[in-house]
């Protein structure tokens, strides 16, 4: 199945311009209805009516619909995979979890008071260091991970394909770094091209390469070069405006078969960025670990009950 990116020039153009492709883990296009079928699910319960009793039953039908819609659109668009579904699911059933926890007590502040909404000694510790080891977790994956690993392909080529990514603009005055390196087994032709350039050679699943690479002596922002085996190739791209998006583009070269593999590094002036991101994903984990210590308290008093009935 091809990904409806390549088949007519006019969507190649309003997904570079709108998605960066980069999407990966978790799937939020699945996990945010999912969450909302959750958080419908655990507001009846706590109303003691089964959905379909529920009041506002066509609005979770609705959701259900939609989920389907997007099952599908994401795979076909090839803006996810579906094993990026799995922790989407994961993330809405917490954040459902806590959102129908906590609302409450939000509400009730203003009578109640801000200590109200203060959780607990023993659930505030237990999701601090749950936070803790999740901080230190993902600034060694984002440091050393495997995915930092430079003899790691993170773009495959088919012989028959011609593979697109997207040079994003982050800054109108700081070029971006770009860096490909050959880690396969079978040269690569890379070009470097202005968006534009190549929409009018695309249609209908089709990018005709040797048209873009002909009319490239019209083109002054052209960069292409065949990575042989083991090459690499370290050039800059200049954004100068929020409308020059540059792409990618990667075949198998000449007439060489197997499947060519590159490792793509863009260098953003504000890649040191990740760093506060993780600093505000801390309020995240803090909020899982609150979730997770609530559910297995939950269970322990589950259990404690049974037993207390069996003795009786």
């Amino acid at each position: 199945m091809d990904a409806l990116l390549y088949h007519d020039n006019w969507f190649i153009e309003f997904v570079t311009n709108n998605d960066p492709m980069d999407n990966g883990v978790p799937s939020l296009h699945f996990g945010l209805p999912v969450g909302l079928l959750i958080l419908n699910r655990l507001h009846v319960r706590d109303l003691g009516i089964s959905i379909k009793e529920w009041r506002h039953r066509e609005f979770d039908l609705f959701i259900q619909l939609n989920l389907v819609i997007y099952f599908f659109s994401i795979q076909y668009l090839g803006i996810h995979w579906i094993l990026d579904i799995i922790p989407g699911v994961l993330l809405a059933a917490i954040c459902a979890m806590f959102v129908h926890a906590w609302q409450p007590r939000i509400r009730a502040r203003p009578e109640n008071g801000w200590k109200s909404v203060i959780p607990e000694k023993r659930s505030l510790a237990a999701a601090t260091v749950f936070a803790l080891l999740c901080t230190i977790a993902m600034a060694n994956l984002a440091v050393d991970g495997v995915g930092t690993d430079e003899s790691n392909p993170n773009m495959r080529i088919g012989a028959d394909d011609v593979n697109i990514d997207t040079i994003e603009v982050h800054s109108l005055w700081d070029p971006v770094g770009v860096e490909i390196v050959n880690v396969g087994e079978t040269p690569v032709y890379v070009v470097i091209v202005d968006r534009s350039h190549v929409v009018p050679h695309t249609d209908k699943g089709h990018v005709d390469w040797d048209s873009i690479v002909a009319d490239s002596a019209l083109n002054p922002d052209f960069q292409g070069v065949v990575l042989d085996i083991g090459e690499s190739w370290v050039t800059e791209v200049e954004t100068p405006s929020i409308y020059d998006t540059h792409l990618i583009l990667c075949r198998v070269a000449g007439i060489a078969e197997g499947v060519g593999e590159l490792r793509i590094t863009m260098d953003y002036v504000d890649d040191e960025l990740i760093w506060s991101a993780m600093l505000l994903s801390v309020p995240a984990f803090l909020i899982s670990g609150l979730v997770i210590e609530q559910a297995m308290r939950r269970s322990e008093d589950e259990v404690g009950e049974q037993a207390a009935d069996v003795q009786a």
